[in-house]
């Protein structure tokens, strides 16, 4: 009977270890997933950043100047506060792994963790508050200095909206030329009478305006065909010291030659209706 008692009790405190081990490991799992849970929102950020910084630098003609120190130096700051927020969470779920390995997971154990645990979440947020800042200050300068990425996908689109708009454009030159044609028909005149052709004058000038309009078009409508087919996640940057992209700026200027030439045909078919109206 004895024996009996003995091997009964040694079940008991087997048991009982057992049970502790097993809360232990479900909190320390929980207390794991709170503490990963802060971190989720720096991680996320400080990768944004740290790509963006990357593929900014490829583009910089000179990184000594403004505002790329500034920003090297904060993002050096962020990367020093994710990993210390990332490392704190792993090094307490290696040590409490440990000690239910050991076997030492007591109910004075894990009350001893349990204010590390607090202390560990008090400093992940001071941290995390400290990163937020970097970052608020980091894209701050960026804000500041007129850096911009624009991807493949997003200039694009870009250009499609403004096509549509000058693609009325093109439609109303159309109309104008036809209504000015038709007017100057309806003067009963010989096309081959010397004010005929006097009157015909801005109208042709309208029509070739028209036609070297649409082949400005044409050749917006190539480039977006080749920036929508490009990778959509590469693109390129506006900023101070980043290098231009040629092609970017060849299909900019057409954009403003539409505007001038726009101002010629106004002006030839204010020229057109004055005669047709005498």
């Amino acid at each position: 009977m004895k024996r009996e008692q003995v091997l009964l009790f040694f079940a008991l405190v087997l048991l009982a270890c057992n049970s502790n081990i097993e809360a232990f490991q479900e909190w320390s799992k929980d207390e794991n997933a709170a503490l990963m849970e802060k971190e989720m929102g720096v991680l996320g950020k400080h990768s944004q950043a740290l790509e963006f910084h990357r593929m900014m630098l490829m583009e910089c003609t000179d990184q000594s100047q403004a505002p790329y120190p500034e920003m090297r130096l904060l993002l050096d700051s962020m990367t020093i506060l994710r990993n210390t927020i990332q490392q704190r969470r792993m090094d307490l779920k290696a040590e409490r792994a440990a000690l239910w390995e050991n076997g030492d997971a007591s109910k004075k154990k894990m009350e001893e963790e349990k204010e590390r645990a607090a202390e560990a979440h008090r400093r992940t947020v001071a941290d995390t508050l400290a990163f937020s800042k970097k970052y608020e200050a980091y894209q701050g300068l960026i804000k500041a200095h007129g850096i911009v990425f624009i991807s493949h996908s997003m200039y694009a689109d870009s250009l499609l909206n403004r096509l549509i708009q000058w693609e009325d454009s093109l439609e109303y030159q159309g109309g104008s030329i036809a209504k000015s044609k038709r007017r100057l028909d309806e003067l009963g005149m010989k096309n081959t009478s010397k004010i005929y052709l006097d009157y015909y004058q801005p109208i042709s000038q309208m029509q070739r305006i028209h036609k070297e309009f649409q082949g400005m078009l044409i050749g917006l409508e190539n480039a977006h065909s080749r920036y929508l087919t490009a990778r959509p996640d590469e693109g390129f940057f506006y900023g101070p010291y980043l290098v231009d992209r040629p092609d970017v700026l060849m299909t900019e200027r057409i954009f403003d030659r539409l505007d001038s030439t726009m101002g010629v045909f106004r002006q030839e078919e204010r020229n057109a209706l004055l005669k047709l109206r005498r």
